[in-house]
């Protein structure tokens, strides 16, 4: 995001926010909690999602989704079965994860920017 919206990392966490909102992006996980041994996705058990439905009543105007690798897209369609969603445009990216080296940085960053950027 950072490479995207031209700042620095080490910018605090609420002034990067800030340039996100600026610039229209929501940052929302799809689990509000749960419990997970070691960092893998695979080992997240006990899952309470996010509630969704809330977000999108509050926030009428989100039109797209995009999700920070495969897991997180399944976690969301499992977990929001029965909520009450809007219809929306789902994009599953890469994950940018360090753990996914199976692609080149670069064309992770082409694809984000290709779905977030106007």
């Amino acid at each position: 995001m950072g490479i995207m919206f031209n700042f620095d990392e080490a910018l605090p966490y609420p002034q990067r926010m800030e340039v996100l909102l600026q610039n229209r992006i929501a940052l929302w996980d799809t689990v509000h909690s749960c419990v997970r041994s070691g960092s893998l996705d695979s080992a997240i058990r006990q899952v309470e999602p996010n509630d969704f439905e809330a977000l999108l009543e509050r926030c009428p105007h989100i039109r797209r989704i995009c999700f920070n690798g495969q897991a997180a897209s399944n976690l969301f369609f499992k977990h929001t079965g029965k909520m009450k969603l809007p219809q929306l445009e789902h994009i599953v990216l890469p994950s940018t994860s360090p753990a996914n080296a199976a692609m080149p940085y670069a064309k992770k960053l082409s694809l984000w920017a290709a779905a977030i950027k106007p």
